[in-house]
């Protein structure tokens, strides 16, 4: 993981899946394995600094990955943002792991399957629909541990396919 965050190839999603370090006082970390020794934890200085070739949407599904105190901003969301991320969703507190991994499940779900129109969904749109299908399945606000920053109309489409959406019908246009 460190060696693809450091020198990034061009892709339109960054997906991690971990446990997270951030907060006050710490630096902020992903855990991938089940100890805190060097070969399972990837610090903020690891990830590389150069910019997101495709300025993908970065959805770190960890702990924490949003949460910021009144005197600090989250490093590690900021650190995706500048360099060149389009949008981040990270969670805004401790989320329980079967929660995150059906959430993302949900989203994924929601963001490249096809509603009754055939268009494409946005992200932002997808994650509102999976905050609503938890609340609606479980009366479960656990959706709302998650943020999403920046963009929020970014398509996992072709681009004729989104611009296909912004195009008015001519055969409904009344003139």
């Amino acid at each position: 993981m460190s060696a693809f965050l450091w020198d990034p190839a061009p892709v339109s999603l960054i997906y991690v899946f971990c446990q997270a370090s951030t907060g006050a006082g710490n630096t902020p970390s992903l855990r991938f394995g089940s100890t805190n020794e060097a070969c399972d934890v990837l610090q903020l200085t690891d990830m590389g600094d150069e910019p997101l070739a495709d300025q993908p949407l970065v959805f770190v599904n960890a702990c924490e990955t949003s949460a910021a105190e009144h005197t600090y901003s989250n490093e590690l969301q900021n650190m995706f943002l500048e360099r060149g991320s389009r949008a981040y969703i990270g969670s805004e507190c401790k989320v329980p792991t079967s929660f995150a991994a059906r959430f993302a499940s949900v989203f994924f779900h929601f963001l490249y399957t096809r509603g009754h129109s055939d268009a494409p969904t946005a992200a932002g749109e997808a994650l509102a629909q999976t905050r609503k299908f938890f609340w609606d399945e479980y009366r479960s606000i656990g959706g709302l541990f998650y943020s999403y920053v920046n963009d929020d109309q970014i398509f996992f489409a072709k681009p004729d396919e989104v611009a296909a959406m912004h195009r008015p019908d001519l055969r409904t246009s009344q003139t």
